[in-house]
């Protein structure tokens, strides 16, 4: 495991990492609109998304339901174990309930020896997607990661101290 220089924006660093790590089978839990959709469509055989609906509910964004695969409750997926060579879920672990067992559930459905790809924000403004719980430090990850029995290949910084 290696730490690199902090990147700002989270598409600059799916635009490094997804060459390398992504591939097969994919699914975006907490895809929103998709907006990395076309960036992860690159290296992907196959695209699902998954997102809560409630998530649009109080923001009156219904309209991009139509967009997700499958509105879904992320913290009980309909998917079978060990579906996905790749999980991909960026700036969603704050706004989940119980990331716990969001972890859990994207073990499950990751292949063994498939790659998960995961970003929170550390320092942020409150902003809730419907609701905003968390900040994670590193150490948080590590957890998340040993107790799924996950393995860090690799940890970027995001962010700076302006940023």
């Amino acid at each position: 495991m290696f730490f690199t220089e902090p990147k700002s924006h989270t598409r600059s660093i799916l635009k490094d990492i997804l060459p390398k790590y992504c591939r097969g089978k994919v699914v975006d839990v907490g895809a929103g609109r998709g907006k990395y959709k076309s960036l992860i469509m690159k290296y992907a055989n196959y695209y699902t998304s998954i997102d809560n609906e409630s998530s649009y509910d109080q923001f009156g964004k219904k309209k991009f339901i139509n967009k997700l695969d499958f509105a879904h409750d992320a913290l009980n997926m309909p998917f079978e174990n060990e579906i996905f060579d790749t999980v991909i879920c960026t700036e969603v672990l704050e706004h989940v309930e119980n990331p716990f067992i969001l972890m859990k559930e994207m073990s499950r459905i990751l292949k063994k020896n498939g790659c998960l790809i995961l970003s929170s924000g550390w320092i942020a403004l409150y902003h809730p997607e419907p609701k905003d719980y968390f900040r994670f430090s590193k150490d948080v990850y590590f957890h998340l990661c040993e107790i799924n029995n996950l393995e860090i290949i690799k940890a970027i910084k995001k962010g700076g101290y302006f940023t």
